[in-house]
């Protein structure tokens, strides 16, 4: 049954628990059309930090799984069984695909927020929806891409074409698993390239069913392949390929420089790269602190802290700093609730693993050896619902003064 993104935003906690325990799970790499067995052999679990359960064994590609997929992909698009279609087909499927994003919304979500703990709200409206709507908006740039004549004397004549550019390697981090898989997608596909994907182990599972839906959606064989395993074996095999044009990376600044040498130690391919950051939060004298608290709350402890770009520090004139940190404990306690992410209830779930818990934790302990004072929270919480222990989750509002780090 499909269901519109309102009529989700609207479920109850007991319809996404009915609805997780129905899901089935796809584990194999996508490459050339179809789920195809790794011939590594290894596999890795999926585990949900909702509950510490295993979800599934993920099959492991390779070196020579993602030599495949490579293959694959450049020979869909030597043959021009993608880019060489009318920009009114490919804008059609691309538009299917985006429609069948949201007719398989449910699916989706679940799977985002069962291997990421996302809230189940979160993860139907803004990655799934928002995923459906970057695909969407790339696809109407297709037949409103021109090319140019440059300005030159009267007797010459300078043409600029785009040209797609080849085989693209997408590599997506756990945080925002679909949309960020779609920013990549979008613009590959959108000007005929061919893709290979790789997702993050932590969240490789949807994924594998979006490469699923763009083959439904009428996608050519081997113009999308999804290679799920290790970053130091499939990330690296993808970055080093000498048959990738480019590589576009989201995720660490560490993983971010290992790209540019792959890519240096291989062809030289071009490498575009997303890494995470330390954003501060301004607040001056004459702010609307009830504004500024509500900004910096939310700013740092959305989706769990988890974002690239979250407010991690703030930098606030000492006129109103006791009356800003006030308004942010006030509001992170009666805003944040904790709780299962498949409750529409829960505004903030658990981190995504055991690594980025003691991250996390880590990071609170230095502030409290440096003198800082924890205003709120800074511990661990442990929910149980139908005596089913949920993973650990970091309660929101650690306002820790320190060192800016």
């Amino acid at each position: 049954m499909t269901y519109t993104i309102d009529e989700l935003l609207a479920r109850s906690y007991d319809d996404w628990l009915a609805a997780a325990d129905k899901l089935a799970f796809e584990t194999r790499p996508f490459i050339d059309g179809a789920f195809t067995d790794a011939t590594s052999g290894d596999s890795f679990a999926s585990t949900s930090p909702r509950d510490g359960a295993v979800l599934a064994q993920v099959q492991a590609a390779g070196t020579a799984d993602v030599d495949r997929a490579v293959r694959s992909a450049r020979a869909a698009f030597e043959d021009g069984r993608w880019r060489d279609l009318a920009p009114k087909e490919r804008k059609r499927i691309l538009l299917r695909w985006a429609g069948l994003i949201l007719a398989n919304a449910e699916e989706l979500a679940l799977l985002d927020t069962l291997e990421m703990g996302k809230p189940i709200t979160e993860s139907v409206r803004i990655d799934v929806a928002k995923a459906a709507e970057t695909i969407a908006w790339y696809a109407e740039t297709i037949d409103k891409t021109y090319d140019e004549v440059a300005p030159t004397p009267g007797d010459a004549l300078a043409l600029i074409t785009r040209e797609p550019l080849g085989v693209v390697g997408a590599v997506v981090p756990w945080n925002y698993a679909l949309l960020i898989a779609s920013w990549k997608l979008g613009p590959a596909l959108a000007t005929g390239n061919s893709v290979v994907l790789k997702p993050a182990e932590q969240t490789s599972l949807a994924a594998l069913r979006l490469a699923a839906l763009a083959t439904e959606a009428g996608l050519p064989d081997g113009v999308l392949n999804v290679v799920t395993g290790r970053g130091a074996v499939a990330g690296q095999a993808l970055g080093r390929h000498p048959d990738v044009d480019k590589i576009a990376f989201t995720g660490s600044a560490e993983v971010a420089r290992l790209f540019q040498v792959y890519a240096g130690e291989s062809n030289g391919k071009q490498v575009a790269v997303e890494a995470g950051g330390k954003s501060p939060q301004l607040v001056l004298a004459d702010a609307d602190i009830e504004a500024a608290a509500s900004a910096v709350a939310w700013g740092i402890f959305y989706n769990a802290g988890q974002t690239c770009n979250a407010g991690s520090r703030v930098v606030v004139h000492a006129s109103v700093k006791d009356q800003l940190l006030d308004a942010v404990r006030r509001i992170t306690a009666e805003t944040f609730r904790v709780g299962d992410p498949l409750d529409p209830a829960t505004v903030m779930g658990p981190v995504v693993d055991e690594a980025q818990l003691a991250k996390v934790q880590g990071y609170i302990e230095r502030g409290r050896a440096d003198g800082a004072r924890v205003l709120l929270g800074g511990g661990r919480l442990l929910h149980r619902r139908q005596g089913r222990p949920a993973h650990p989750c970091l309660h929101a509002g650690q306002l820790l003064r320190g060192p800016l780090r």
